[in-house]
């Protein structure tokens, strides 16, 4: 039971991990296509 219990927290840890490096991963590029756009 406890060890479900840690697994499923681990797998929702890394989960929400996960996706806070793909929106800031997403964001960047964002950013820096607007810095390139701004440029020309």
């Amino acid at each position: 039971m406890t060890s479900l219990f840690m697994f499923l927290k681990v797998s929702v840890f890394l989960c929400s991990d996960l996706s806070l490096h793909l929106e800031s991963g997403i964001t960047s590029r964002m950013t820096s296509n607007l810095i390139n756009q701004s440029r020309i």
